[in-house]
C-alpha cells in the first residue's frame, strides 16, 4: 500500500485556486467589457446635458475633454469597420458632384481648443431630438453633439448650413433616428442668443461616400443640411435631409 506524502492535497489546492482565480479575472473581464461602454456613454450624455444647458443660458461652452482627440476629422461617420472616408470639399475642392457647389474662402478650422462652443439647438419633435449644435467637427465635439461645418453658411443665412453628427447606435441617440424624417417635417433651431428659426424638409437624398451634394451652396435660399452615415452599421452611403427656412 502506497503512503500518502500529502503532495496530492496541496496539488488540489493549487489547481482550485488557479480554477478561483481564472474565473475571478473571467468574470471582471465580462463586468469591465459591460460596464464600462456605460460609464463612457453616461460621462458623454452628462457632458451634453451640460453644454445644452450652457447654450440655453447664453454661454455655450464647456471645457474640452482632454480623453478625446480634439483634432478635426475628415471621418467622423466612418463604421467601425473602418468603412470608406468621406473627402469634404474644403480639402479637395474639385471633387463635386454638382456644377453649383461652391467652395467658401474659410481659413481651415484649429487642430484644438480649449473649450467646445455651443452655437445652438436642434430640436426635431418627429424622432424626439433635442441637442446642442457646437462650432466645428472634431471628433471630441460630435461626441457630444452635432457639429456645425465651418466652412458652410451660418444656420438661417443664404446658403446650405451642413450639420453633421454620429449615427449612433443607441435608439434615439444623436442621429440615430434621422433615417424616419419625410419631406414636409419641420426642423427647430434656436441660436445661443435666443433667435428660433423652423425648417421644412425639402429633400432627403443617400450619396456616396465622397459624394459632395450635401456642400452645394445655393445663392437663394436659406438651407439647411442634416448629414450622417446610412444604413446604421453598415454605413455605406451618407443620408441627407435638406430643409428651408420658413420663419
Amino acid at each position: 500500500m502506497m503512503k500518502n506524502n500529502g503532495k496530492a492535497p496541496v496539488q488540489s489546492k493549487r489547481k482550485a485556486f488557479v480554477l478561483v482565480m481564472v474565473v475571478v479575472v473571467a468574470v471582471s473581464l465580462c463586468v469591465w467589457l459591460f460596464v464600462m461602454p456605460r460609464i463612457e456613454e453616461k460621462r458623454l450624455e452628462d457632458r451634453t446635458v451640460a453644454l445644452l444647458d450652457s447654450i440655453e443660458q447664453g454661454i455655450g461652452e464647456i471645457p474640452m475633454d482632454s480623453t478625446i482627440t480634439a483634432r478635426t476629422v475628415d471621418y467622423y461617420d466612418t463604421p467601425d469597420d473602418g468603412g470608406d472616408v468621406i473627402t469634404l470639399f474644403w480639402e479637395n475642392p474639385d471633387a463635386t458632384t454638382d456644377s453649383e457647389a461652391a467652395t467658401p474662402a474659410v481659413s481651415d478650422q484649429p487642430e484644438s481648443t480649449e473649450v467646445i462652443t455651443g452655437i445652438g439647438v436642434l430640436t426635431i419633435e418627429k424622432i424626439d431630438l433635442k441637442m446642442p449644435v457646437s462650432d466645428g467637427i472634431s471628433e471630441a465635439q460630435l461626441k457630444v453633439s452635432a457639429g456645425w461645418v465651418p466652412q458652410t453658411a451660418p444656420v438661417g443665412e443664404t446658403g446650405n448650413a451642413v450639420i453633421a453628427g454620429h449615427r449612433n447606435y443607441a435608439y434615439g441617440s444623436h442621429f440615430n433616428r434621422l433615417g424616419e424624417m419625410e419631406i414636409g417635417d419641420t426642423i427647430a433651431y434656436t441660436s445661443k442668443d435666443g433667435e428660433s428659426m423652423v425648417f421644412v424638409v425639402s429633400e432627403i437624398l443617400e450619396v456616396l461616400p465622397g459624394d459632395q451634394t450635401a456642400f452645394v451652396q445655393p445663392e437663394d435660399q436659406q438651407m439647411l443640411t442634416l448629414y450622417t452615415c446610412t444604413p446604421i452599421r453598415t454605413a455605406s452611403h451618407r443620408l441627407l435631409v435638406r430643409a428651408l427656412l420658413v420663419q
